[in-house]
């Protein structure tokens, strides 16, 4: 065989390795890829699972927190015939804008307050938030008292005669709602047995209060 023909050979050889060699290192990459592929839509599904869950415990504890909401101002309305109760809750939480009422609970025959403080700018009743966010305790047996007019005119065509107010705070002593009581009539309730039942009922609130959505 002349050197001629053992070159073409040798090349043949090579060549034949080198195809074999980048062959396997091919199917080689191509399995780590479909491992890695593979392994990353296992990591996304078990992800979506856990956020799954994340959701289904948050909605359910905020149907539990809520019901305590509901069932505390309940109890307020009732045990002193109020008119109104409800929360006003500033959001969005870190940054406020606006002020909005979700819970509420009435008698039969008063108009809502919510349809009138839903999305409401605190731009347009500065004086009225201020109180609201730096003090523990308002109570106001006249809108004169009201120094918002905003704020006054919104209670006057609602019909509140009477409100009384208690602050909440979240974990971090920020202003996270107000707790109102209002009267649409004329009432004498025991302005100091109310505060009491109203402060006790907004300890049990403050730390479960869910936020406001919008």
């Amino acid at each position: 065989m002349d050197i001629t023909a053992i070159i073409t050979t040798a090349l043949s050889v090579f060549s034949a390795i080198m195809v074999a060699w980048f062959g396997y290192n091919q199917t080689a990459h191509n399995r780590e890829v479909e491992a890695k592929i593979e392994e990353n839509k296992k990591r996304a599904d078990e992800e979506r699972e856990r956020e799954v869950i994340r959701r289904d415990r948050e909605s359910s504890r905020r149907r539990r927190n809520s019901a305590v909401v509901y069932g505390e101002i309940g109890e307020l309305r009732t045990e002193f015939d109020a008119c109104r109760v409800y929360i006003a809750q500033p959001h969005p939480m870190g940054d406020i804008e606006k002020i909005s009422i979700y819970y509420e609970v009435k008698r039969k025959g008063v108009e809502d307050m919510r349809k009138h403080i839903q999305q409401l700018p605190l731009a347009d009743i500065p004086t009225f938030c201020k109180r609201l966010s730096e003090e523990d305790w308002m109570h106001y047996t006249a809108l004169c008292e009201v120094r918002d007019e905003v704020a006054g005119s919104l209670m006057h065509v609602a019909g509140t005669k009477q409100l009384f107010v208690v602050r909440l705070l979240d974990i971090n002593d920020d202003w996270c709602g107000s707790l109102f009581l209002e009267f649409t009539r004329k009432a004498k309730p025991n302005i100091q047995l109310l505060k009491k039942h109203m402060e006790e009922a907004a300890k049990n609130i403050h730390l479960i209060l869910p936020e406001y959505k919008e």
